[in-house]
């Protein structure tokens, strides 16, 4: 069992979110668990969040705010800041960092009681509750073990279902941050997810998580070439990182790289 754990929160103009998020980790009590501490980073925002950060730190000794960039700070590949933030607290806090460590994307929270004891394991994969502004949507239930055969599209939770040990990251920590333009898009929560079937002891716990839909993080919104662009960068990942025998080139995935090809050299000739 997770003796401790620390929160690492990820944010971009996401004021709005950040009190349901904070008013989760109180709900919990967390704050004011010895065993439990924080780092927050912001990438830049242009919103009042560095304001409600600050606020946050000042008032809880157990937590840490990082401003990764200057307000206005302008990024190609959102995904980048992550992997800044994480070289960050994996490089410069390693001994703050606890046993286990888990990622919140600011615009989730923790839905009810959340129990880090029930953590185990290299990759501790919660469920998800989907909330759209309409309402409630459903809990999400983990779709794909570790164990099952690689597809595609490998994600099994998002970035706020993930708990790793500091061990684990920390030595798959190159691959994790792997700068290679070819896999700009490859997020990090599904890169986790990938890494995840090399020699891991995964875990499935009842811990579960909201994740909020809207306009602002519906990758629903992405254009069709940026949709396969990001599933054919996600496929040379897994081929480069995954052994082999870990890996299936599927039908479908053999179709989308076709289109993927066949889209660039049209959107090139218009």
């Amino acid at each position: 069992m997770a003796a401790n754990i620390s929160f690492i929160v990820f944010n971009k103009n996401y004021s709005s979110f950040i009190e349901a998020l904070s008013d989760s980790f109180e709900r919990n009590g967390f704050y004011n668990d010895e065993n439990v501490n924080f780092i927050m980073f912001d990438d830049g925002s242009d919103d009042d969040s560095v304001d409600k950060f600050l606020s946050i730190a000042k008032k809880y000794s157990n937590v840490k705010f990082v401003q990764l960039n200057e307000r206005g700070f302008k990024r190609q590949i959102k995904s980048g800041g992550q992997l800044d933030a994480l070289e960050y607290a994996f490089n410069k806090e390693y001994e703050y960092l606890n046993e286990y460590v888990h990622f919140f994307d600011c615009d989730d929270s923790i839905k009810d009681i959340y129990d880090y004891h029930k953590i185990s394991g290299d990759v501790c994969f919660s469920k998800l509750n989907y909330i759209s502004k309409n309402g409630n949507i459903g809990i999400k239930e983990i779709e794909r073990k570790v164990n099952d055969n690689s597809y595609l599209w490998p994600t099994i939770t998002a970035t706020s279902g993930l708990t790793v040990s500091k061990n684990w990251f920390y030595s798959n920590i190159e691959l994790i941050l792997d700068r290679d333009e070819r896999f700009a898009e490859v997020w990090f929560d599904s890169r986790i997810n990938i890494l995840a079937k090399l020699n891991c002891e995964s875990a499935y716990v009842d811990n579960t998580i909201n994740r909020f839909v809207h306009e602002q993080g519906d990758s629903s919104n992405k254009s069709p070439l940026r949709h396969l662009t990001t599933q054919v960068q996600t496929m040379g990942y897994m081929l480069k990182h995954l052994k082999r025998e870990k890996f299936k080139i599927t039908p479908r995935a053999l179709f989308l790289i076709s289109s993927y090809y066949f889209w660039k050299a049209y959107v090139h000739i218009k």
